[in-house]
C-alpha cells in the first residue's frame, strides 16, 4: 500500500519511549489495573511492538447521532432530521 499523505509511522525502539506510550494507553483504558503495569512491562516489553503514528493533517470523521430516546439514528442526513 502506498504511503498516505496524512500520516507516517515508525516502530519505536527506545525502551523508555515504549514504556511511556504503553503507560499512557493503560492509564486511558485500564486505569484500575495500573498496579500490574510494572510487572507486565518487565515480562513483556521485549516482545511488545509499539508503532508511533504521526498525523500530518487534522483527523476528520463523523460522530454518531442519537434521537431523544437515545437510539442511534442510522442512514439519516442532518437535513432530513430538520
Amino acid at each position: 500500500m502506498p504511503p498516505s499523505p496524512w500520516r507516517c509511522s515508525e516502530i519505536v525502539t527506545d525502551k523508555d519511549e515504549k514504556i511511556e506510550a504503553l503507560r499512557a494507553i493503560c492509564l486511558r483504558f485500564l486505569p484500575h489495573h495500573m498496579d500490574a503495569f510494572d510487572d507486565a512491562i518487565s515480562r513483556s516489553l521485549e516482545r511488545t511492538a509499539v508503532v508511533k503514528i504521526t498525523l500530518t493533517a487534522p483527523p476528520t470523521g463523523k460522530r454518531k447521532q442519537y434521537d431523544k430516546q437515545g437510539e442511534e439514528m442510522k442512514g439519516q442526513s442532518s437535513e432530513s432530521r430538520a
